[in-house]
């Protein structure tokens, strides 16, 4: 489900820019018949997949963030039912406020991601890796939903083929397939067996840091 500008939605920052009349805009349309009408948008940065994420601010300061997933709308049944499943084990998903084709309206985690706290703050690693660890604790000691494509080793090991694509365009073709070799074979020795839920894109950029809030509500997870 990854903050994109100052806080939900991957790295990076966009400038706010108007909302398009809703007759010329499905997504403006949408808003226009949500809770969020007349909010302010802002551009958030995107992922490695085709959805669009932006930051709605309401005047008095309330936000949320739209998901336009209308790329791929097959996604969305899939986000949905994850993020149902970790609300359900008492994880800090996204809730949903409102949902059209292949757009989502949903709750705004907060401003900051472990990643730029720690850059802020890293006198607190120990604290904010040690709420990472707990998170993942609880996540395996669930049983995963049914129905998951299982992450064999080789289907894990082919999912660092977006590094190359998206971040070192360049690498030798040859390192990066042995880098995928070497990766697929540790998994194959130490990890055979798919056995619990795992979430793909957990790492500091995805994780919402809430000091205020106690426990596993601490990090909000995106993506």
């Amino acid at each position: 489900m990854a903050e994109r500008a100052a806080g939900q939605g991957g790295a990076g920052s966009a400038a706010t820019r108007p909302a398009p009349a809703p007759s010329d805009d499905p997504v403006a349309a949408f808003l226009a018949a949500s809770p969020c009408a007349g909010w302010r948008r802002q551009p958030l940065a995107g992922d490695a997949s085709a959805r669009r994420y932006e930051r709605l601010t309401a005047p008095d300061g309330r936000s949320a963030v739209l998901m336009d997933a209308r790329a791929e709308p097959a996604s969305v049944a899939p986000f949905l039912r994850i993020a149902a499943h970790l609300r359900g084990l008492g994880l800090a998903a996204p809730a949903v406020l409102a949902e059209g084709e292949g757009v989502l309206l949903l709750e705004d985690l907060g401003p900051e991601t472990l990643a730029a706290r720690l850059a802020r703050r890293p006198g607190e690693a120990p604290q904010l890796y040690g709420a990472a660890v707990d998170l993942l604790l609880r996540l395996q000691a669930a049983p995963p939903p049914a129905g998951l494509a299982a992450l064999t080793p080789q289907r894990l090991a082919g999912m660092i083929a977006p590094l190359w694509e998206h971040y070192l365009p360049r690498t030798d073709a040859r390192l990066a397939a042995g880098i995928g070799e070497g990766l697929q074979d540790a998994l194959e020795r130490h990890a055979p067996q798919p056995s619990v839920l795992s979430l793909r894109d957990f790492h500091a950029e995805n994780l919402i840091w809430r000091p205020q809030r106690e426990g596993l509500d601490r990090l909000g997870l995106l993506d």
